[in-house]
């Protein structure tokens, strides 16, 4: 139903009030005015400030104006940060841009301010545009504010533009107001800022309780769609039940194809001795192929639940492609330098087990096995559905390390179990920055096949020159994810 999205910031997307009422607090406090209850100042979030100051204190505009001078003094260096996104909100910008919509900003905060607490958050990326106040208070109004985003938007040449199309979301009435002056849908959170009856009575076209609720109706313009359980109402049980169920699924699929083949196999091995001759001679081949097969029967098992995560697939600049390929490479090359120096390889009873059957196979199969089917269903299974589910219920450091550590703890011993912690932080890393699912699949094939072919034939890197190996593969990787993490935002299409 909506093509174009536009979002009020404060009480929409963030919850604000400890760093504005504070800030208005100190600002008060510079006017000679005390209020100790910060709770009393909730009216100053969604409104130009000016007029706040002139409304509930009797200011004139001269000294609304000073009074908005020392609110910066504080806001700008500390009271941005004092404040929090409220759970589901990165979710639902994500599924809205997997829908195809174009999402915008337009905000009563001044312009600069907006931008920087949407990149603090790490939520710039979901947005098109981003429109906010000017400092100099001559656009301030949310009127005024939406006339500039409207302006914005066909000026990039989103000739599809109307007001049709087009839903305005905020939580107080003066985002409902602007909508209706632009003749938007113009749709009211509940769980923002407004009070008593406030965005019934300024007429909102739909209201919406929670984050999902919004979500829902924003992607199909239905008040009455059956909304699930929050993901915060389950309990710890349910939780873990459904970020294990995929692991527990994989491991099914995967040992039941594997046994139908062993079966398979020794049917033929019984009636067919010139195959069976064969493949006693290529034994080690036909484990590894065996393996993988099953590992792509566990992933089709999956598939179904894949599909029904919506799995983010941002379009991507080239640098930020590059970037991550590079990233992968020196990393996992690096890795295997400083654990081959540390003498940790030769250690690993269990690595040197795996590893045996691993290199028994050509090069080509190898690189076949290891470096496109294993990644593909890897990635599947603990970033695309472990992590992904994780992510509805943790913060992001939690997820990052938990699936991590499970990824790290899938490959079963020490050696490769850190090896795969430290690349499964690296991979869903760049699943978060990039918001498309292909960049940790190319990631870990480009680790797994540059590690495979470096180590295949161990004459390729002489131990001598490890050291220096591991220093270059270091900076390389420091620099790649650098660049990721401060550049990785401007090169999200």
């Amino acid at each position: 139903m909506f093509q174009y999205v536009l979002f009020d910031l404060d009480g929409t997307l963030t919850d604000p009030k400890e760093g504005i009422c504070k800030s208005v607090q100190f600002a008060l406090h510079m006017q000679g005015i005390e209020e100790p209850d910060i709770d009393k100042l909730t009216p100053f979030i969604g409104p130009p400030l000016k007029g706040s100051f002139m409304d509930f204190y009797h200011m004139t505009e001269e000294q609304a104006m000073t009074a908005i001078g020392d609110y910066r003094k504080r806001f700008i260096p500390m009271g941005m940060y004092e404040n929090k996104v409220y759970p589901g909100i990165p979710e639902m910008l994500g599924r809205l841009k997997d829908a195809g919509m174009v999402l915008g900003i337009a905000s009563s905060k001044p312009e600069p301010l907006v931008i920087k607490i949407l990149e603090h958050f790490d939520l710039i990326g979901y947005f098109d545009i981003v429109v906010g106040a000017s400092m100099d208070q001559s656009r301030t109004e949310k009127e005024a504010v939406l006339e500039e985003a409207l302006r914005r938007l066909a000026a990039s040449g989103n000739e599809a533009l109307n007001a049709k199309n087009c839903v305005m979301v905020g939580d107080r009435k003066f985002d409902i107001n602007g909508g209706h002056a632009h003749h938007l849908t113009a749709v009211g959170v509940s769980y923002g800022y407004a009070v008593d009856d406030e965005l019934e009575q300024a007429g909102a076209d739909y209201i919406a309780p929670d984050v999902r609720r919004l979500q829902e109706y924003l992607l199909t313009g239905k008040t009455d769609t059956k909304v699930r359980q929050p993901a915060e109402d389950l309990t710890p049980f349910h939780k873990t039940g459904h970020i294990l169920l995929p692991l527990i699924v994989y491991y099914v699929g995967y040992n039941v194809f594997y046994m139908l083949l062993v079966i398979v196999m020794d049917k033929v091995l019984q009636t067919d001795l010139a195959f069976a001759d064969t493949l006693r001679e290529n034994s080690s081949s036909a484990l590894n192929i065996i393996q993988s097969a099953s590992m792509l029967a566990g992933s089709l098992f999956l598939l179904p639940r894949f599909m029904q995560e919506k799995i983010p697939t941002r379009a991507q600049k080239l640098p930020n492609v590059i970037a991550a390929a590079i990233w992968a490479v020196s990393l996992s090359i690096g890795l295997n330098a400083l654990f081959d120096l540390l003498k940790i390889v030769s250690s690993d009873a269990g690595y040197r087990e795996v590893a045996d059957v691993q290199y028994s196979v050509s090069l080509t199969l190898g690189l076949i096995l290891y470096g496109v089917i294993s990644p593909i269903t890897e990635e599947v299974l603990f970033r695309g559905l472990i992590y992904g589910r994780m992510r509805k219920f943790f913060s992001l450091p939690v997820s990052m390390v938990v699936s991590s550590f499970l990824f790290g703890a899938y490959h079963g011993n020490f050696l490769q179990g850190i090896y795969g912690f430290l690349l499964g932080l690296m991979m869903v890393y760049l699943y978060e920055k990039t918001q498309h699912f292909a960049i940790p699949v190319m990631a870990h094939a480009l680790a797994n096949m540059s590690v495979f072919m470096l180590t295949y034939d161990g004459s390729v890197i002489k131990r001598e020159q490890e050291p220096m190996l591991f220093a270059i593969c270091s900076a390389v990787a420091i620099a790649s994810y650098l660049f990721i993490r401060y550049k990785g935002k401007e090169n999200v299409r």
